[in-house]
Parts: structure tokens; C-alpha cells; sequence
């Protein structure tokens, strides 16, 4: 199964209202709400694998698509260790 952006798009605008503000709610956050109905989570289980498979790099293209972004921490996770964050150059 192959994560195509502009079928994953096309899924998010096929769903209905309240599916697609959770669908929004997991492009921004990386989760469902946790009180999303059991219905709308079984709905969007598929394309929630999709896009998790993806990683937050298709997570921030999705949410590119739609004119939005995510902050670049989410997007690119710091790559050094911590004993590094206090070294000068």
C-alpha cells in the first residue's frame, strides 16, 4: 500500500463532518482525540496506518496540502545527542 498524498487528501475530504475534524485533530496532534467515538476511530483506522506509516515528514505534507504546517520539531526530530547541547564551537 503505497501513501500517495493526493489520495490520502481525497480520502480526508470523503469523509464526513465530524470524521474530518478528527481526521484534522490526528494530522495536527499525531493522535486521535482521545474521545473520539469508536465509530469515527474504526472509520479513519485505515488512513491513520497510512499516514502513521508515513512518519510526521507525510504528516507535514498532508497539512502542507490543506495550506498548514507543523512546527519543525515534530517534523525533523533533533538529531544530536544530549551531551552535545552544551558544547561551544
Amino acid at each position: 500500500m503505497t501513501n500517495n498524498i493526493q489520495e490520502l487528501v481525497n480520502q480526508f475530504h470523503s469523509f464526513r463532518p465530524n470524521s474530518q475534524a478528527h481526521a484534522d485533530f490526528f494530522l495536527r496532534n499525531g493522535r486521535l482525540h482521545p474521545e473520539a467515538h469508536w465509530v469515527i476511530q474504526e472509520r479513519l483506522a485505515k488512513w491513520v496506518r497510512r499516514v502513521e506509516a508515513g512518519g510526521p515528514a507525510l504528516r507535514a505534507k498532508i497539512l502542507q496540502a490543506f495550506g498548514l504546517t507543523l512546527e519543525a520539531e515534530e517534523v525533523f526530530p533533533q538529531e544530536f545527542p544530549a551531551e552535545l547541547e552544551g558544547a561551544t564551537r
